[in-house]
């Protein structure tokens, strides 16, 4: 009778912590949708950018904190509708140098990630790989054809390894369709991988002036990357389109405790001008 009543105990918990998360996901909705009334950017100063303290509740506890996800580079950006963007090849590779790994294995990932996304079977040279390579492996796979679900299926694609995830991870996502970068939200390895003249120092330069004068336009953002050159220094393209100041796409990561029972959760959102919904969740560690 005992282990029957903790069960059920325990059953109960999970049900009421459920409960927690979705609650929370309607915070985090309601937080979006009101700063979105009142601000045409977003910034890491605004409401939705602060950490939810500790918050009890009936016999528990919740946590939580949102993300700006538009802040990653969108693995998606590589093949859009079909077409190679060889502009976002190049900030992928320029991001997986950032965050240590050699440059010979940025350029093969980068390479055998466009042949998993794009529809042909053509191998790209160095790195590539279609089904030919994966259908030897075991257990045998045929590559995706098909924009990324999930930024974890990265492990799937020839080159990368468990090591290199856990480095790149914090800075890229799976979103749907080609997604600019907020220039306000995106962290120092994302701002790097822009184009070639993001030196450490402009990189800082940026980090300073948005913490007290976030960029109000991506024009703005393009005028102040100009004022830190020297007048007859010739920039590298930066596509205005592949940049913003606003974004659609946030994280929640939730967490929530009854007793000694935990689960966690992240949940991403979409906004759009008339509300906010939840496109996935997920219990693991990455989505």
């Amino acid at each position: 009778q005992q282990t029957g009543l903790q069960r059920t105990e325990q059953v109960l918990h999970s049900s009421r912590m459920l409960d927690y998360m979705d609650a929370m996901a309607v915070w985090a909705e309601t937080i979006l949708l009101r700063e979105q009334r009142t601000s045409k950017t977003d910034t890491l100063q605004e409401s939705w950018a602060l950490r939810l303290a500790p918050l009890p509740f009936d016999q528990g506890m919740i946590r939580g904190d949102l993300e700006d996800m538009q802040g990653r580079f969108n693995l998606n950006n590589l093949v859009v509708n079909g077409k190679y963007r060889p502009l976002e090849a190049a900030r992928l590779q320029r991001l997986l140098v950032a965050t240590g790994i050699d440059a010979g294995d940025a350029e093969e990932i980068t390479h055998a990630l466009r042949d998993w996304l794009d529809a042909d079977q053509d191998e790209t040279l160095p790195g590539g790989a279609e089904d030919y390579y994966y259908l030897a492996l075991t257990p045998a796979r045929r590559s995706a054809d098909q924009p990324l679900l999930s930024a974890t299926e990265l492990l799937l694609v020839r080159g990368m390894t468990p090591e290199i995830w856990q480095k790149i991870s914090p800075y890229v996502v799976a979103l749907p369709g080609y997604r600019p970068v907020n220039v306000n939200t995106a962290p120092r390895a994302v701002l790097l991988s822009l184009s070639d003249d993001m030196t450490d120092m402009l990189v800082e330069d940026i980090l300073d002036r948005r913490l007290s004068d976030p960029f109000e336009t991506v024009d703005a953002f393009l005028a102040f990357r100009k004022s830190q050159q020297l007048p007859n220094d010739k920039l590298p393209e930066l596509k205005k389109a592949s940049l913003s100041v606003a974004s659609q796409f946030f994280l929640l990561r939730g967490s929530a405790q009854i007793a000694e029972q935990v689960i966690q959760a992240l949940i991403l959102i979409q906004r759009s001008a008339q509300d906010a919904i939840v496109l996935q969740r997920s219990s693991g560690s990455d989505l």
